[in-house]
């Protein structure tokens, strides 16, 4: 019988090894370092990072409203608002008033932002497959069977934070 407010064997998580807090902790820090390089590549092309996920956005999906343009980007309106602003600023991209809706107006890029992205990758996913590619099948699959379990134990431990 277990007493009240005490917590069993089978709800306590595990403690990791130190090892694998390396490991995450080195993690961390490639994650931090590939960030900090693709901000170095943009900013010498004249962007930044997020502008250059704007322009790669609007690239793919076409002229967008600051409200689509937000949502895609997983960005609060305001955020995503100023960062238009500084891309008219720039010269990167212009409104344009819809003809259906004078209310509405899209995002549409300039020569000029599609000359700063030109033959400029900074893709983390293309970058994560070319480092997986370093990696043998077999061990590709055993890393992923790691990630999905840790990605399950980071949403479990997360909804057990307080509120």
């Amino acid at each position: 019988m277990v007493e009240a407010g005490k917590v069993t064997d089978a709800e306590r998580p595990r403690r990791s090894s130190p090892g694998i807090n390396l490991i995450l902790d080195q993690a961390l820090k490639l994650a931090r370092k590939f960030r900090q390089r693709q901000d170095e590549i943009a900013r010498k092309r004249g962007i930044t990072l997020l502008q250059y996920s704007a322009i790669q956005m609007l690239r793919r999906d076409g002229p967008l409203t600051v409200t689509e343009l937000a949502a895609r980007l997983h960005l609060k309106h305001s955020t995503v608002s100023k960062l238009v602003d500084r891309m008219e600023r720039d010269r990167l991209a212009i409104r344009v008033q819809s003809s259906e809706d004078r209310r509405v107006s899209r995002l549409r890029l300039t020569d000029l932002a599609l000359e700063r992205v030109e033959g400029l990758t900074l893709s983390a996913a293309d970058f994560a497959g070319r480092v997986i590619g370093h990696l043998t099948p077999k061990e590709q699959a055993q890393l992923m069977a790691i990630a999905l379990k840790l990605a399950a134990g980071f949403r479990k431990e997360l909804e057990r934070l307080p509120s």
